[in-house]
Parts: structure tokens; C-alpha cells; sequence
């Protein structure tokens, strides 16, 4: 709200809300409760129904442990409104850890100056986090795959899709911060979906492209 006049969508999923209904009005342009019924954590289904709801030509998906300067947002909407790319990932794929007992040092100055100097960290680039994307794409493209449920290779998988599906991306090179939480079986892959999401991953990457898109037209959520 500080630097944009944009909208935003919040997703929360347990047994109950753990904001008020009031104050997710106030603060929210759409808040979405998604009960669960279980504790694992369905990321990709809450992703795809505020894409649903939505009514821009561009969204971001951002995870709620993410933050990106504000350059990094407006170079990425810059690429996808004069038709550049498809979908931007506005980070190099490396990130820069902010600790739990400084949140509350970037909430209080909404500002990131004290981490700018550290290191980002070095190895696999991450394909999650933030992607913007053309909207009509991403539901062209399948959307994000809701047979990948708790933590996997979901945001893998879906760069690995869209390029499959000849869609144009672009990184901005700029690192990502991210901020440390608590890891539960949701943030490892210690659950009992672990094992299908991989082989979901391995099947996808096993097709030619008349195949994944038969593939596709068959996922019930972009009905």
C-alpha cells in the first residue's frame, strides 16, 4: 500500500480464521478462507482460486515469507504489459535470508536496507516465491497443478510446464529476501504426499507437447 495502488488477495487455509473478517475487509481487497481438512497445506488450489477471482490482465503470485524491492515489481509489469513476456520471475533465482527476530525491524520500517549488503545465497535457482504472469497464459497453460499438494516440486513443475508450452520468461537480477519460519511437515518433504507429487513431476516431464496438453485439457480446475 505504501508504494502501489493495486489489489490485493489474501488466501489462508486451517479450521478457522485467524484474522478477523472485519479487519481482512479493511486491510484486503479479497481475503479467501479455505478449510482444511487435514494439516497439509494446499498451496496450489489457493493460488488458483484467487487467480479465478481476480479481474487484471497481470497477477502475482507471492508467498506470504517473500518480500522483493520495490523496483523489482514495477521492472516485471513493465515486461508483461507491452507484451515482452509471458511470465516473470521478478528475482535471479537466488534469495537473502532475513531472521526471525528482524521482522519485526522491516515491519516497523517497511524499509530493507539493513540486509541489502549481505550475500545471496549460491546454488539450485529458485523457480518460486514470486511469479506475474498474463493471466489468460496461466489459465491457458494449466494453471498451477493442484495433483501437487504440501511442499514439492509444484513451482518447478510449472516453470518446466509453461517452457514446455513455448511461453516466454524473464528474471530480474535482483535477489529475493526471504523471511525465516518455523519448518513444519508443510516446508519438508516429510508428508504423505511427498512421494506423488514427484512422480506428478516425473510424468509431466516424461511428455512431448501433444501430450501435455491433452494432459492439461483433462485438469478439472481450469474448467
Amino acid at each position: 500500500r505504501k508504494h502501489f495502488d493495486t489489489n490485493i488477495f489474501i488466501a489462508e487455509q486451517n479450521n478457522a480464521p485467524l484474522v478477523p473478517s472485519m479487519l481482512c475487509k479493511t486491510l484486503y481487497d479479497t481475503y479467501v478462507h479455505y478449510k482444511m481438512g487435514s494439516l497439509t497445506f494446499h498451496k496450489t488450489r489457493l493460488v488458483n482460486i484467487m487467480a479465478k477471482i481476480s479481474k487484471t490482465p497481470i497477477i502475482a503470485m507471492c508467498d506470504s515469507d517473500i518480500l522483493l524491492e520495490p523496483w523489482q515489481y514495477i521492472e516485471a509489469v513493465n515486461k508483461l504489459r507491452t507484451n515482452l513476456v509471458d511470465f516473470v520471475y521478478p528475482f535471479n533465482g537466488k534469495c537473502i535470508n532475513i531472521q526471525r527476530d528482524e521482522i519485526f525491524q522491516v515491519i516497523e520500517s517497511l524499509d530493507l536496507k539493513f540486509v541489502k549488503t549481505r550475500v545471496e545465497n549460491s546454488g539450485i535457482l529458485a523457480t518460486g516465491g514470486c511469479v506475474l504472469y498474463n493471466k489468460n497464459k496461466f489459465i491457458l497453460g494449466g494453471m498451477m497443478n493442484e495433483n501437487m499438494v504440501s511442499y514439492g516440486p509444484e513451482d518447478e513443475e510449472q516453470n518446466y510446464r509453461f517452457c514446455k508450452l513455448g511461453y516466454r520468461t524473464h528474471r530480474i537480477d535482483k535477489a529475493l529476501y526471504h523471511l525465516e519460519h518455523m519448518r513444519t511437515e508443510n516446508s519438508t518433504e516429510g508428508h504423505s504426499f511427498s512421494a506423488k507429487n514427484w512422480q506428478e513431476m516425473n510424468k509431466i516431464k516424461r511428455m512431448n507437447l501433444t501430450v501435455l496438453k491433452r494432459y492439461i485439457s483433462t485438469w478439472l480446475w481450469i474448467k
